[in-house]
């Protein structure tokens, strides 16, 4: 159990924790560009229980053996618990306040795990600032299915001739065993 102490002596004053945290949630600075997640998909709200479900569970003999398994380490779970006490912390606040301070502790995780040029799923996709209205995503036509064996054959190999041909990769030439007569 020394690692839950650990956790819980390592965390900064209540006092001043509260102040930056107060001075961060009256003045948010914009979440930068690069960051995975927009702004208005930052949580808002958050459930200590959980918190405390998920910090705990990470410590746990399967979760690590998970961890060891996947990325050749241990997790840490540090962040889990930073996670929890934000949620003991802000439990007395104000609603505006609240949402505010873990608006502002989620960017600050965000901004840790993909700013400063890290890659992100941004590299590939650009994210919305806003949700996607009815009608504006999957307007694409795609072509009607092949019901017909053969015919679904006879357009593979035109595909691959097609693309054979694109590449500039003759044609096999066909030898007598392979000839109509």
């Amino acid at each position: 159990m020394g690692w839950f102490w650990q956790s819980a002596s390592s965390a900064p004053s209540t006092t001043t924790t509260t102040i930056t945290t107060l001075t961060m949630a009256s003045n948010p600075k914009p979440a930068p560009r690069s960051l995975a997640l927009s702004e208005v998909q930052l949580p808002e709200t958050m459930s200590c229980r959980d918190a405390f479900d998920y910090a705990w569970h990470c410590h746990t003999v399967g979760s690590q053996w998970n961890a060891i398994y996947r990325y050749g380490t241990m997790r840490n779970c540090s962040d889990l618990w930073d996670d929890f006490w934000l949620c003991m912390r802000t439990r007395t606040y104000g609603a505006e306040q609240k949402s505010a301070a873990i608006k502002a502790h989620y960017r600050e995780k965000e901004e840790k795990k993909y700013g400063g040029g890290r890659p992100s799923s941004e590299d590939v996709w650009q994210s919305r600032r806003e949700p996607a209205q009815p009608g504006e995503a999957f307007q694409e036509k795609f072509a009607p299915p092949v019901h017909d064996d053969v015919e679904y054959q006879l357009a593979q190999l035109e595909r691959r001739r097609k693309i054979r041909e694109e590449l500039g990769i003759a044609s096999r030439p066909q030898d007598d065993s392979d000839k109509d007569h």
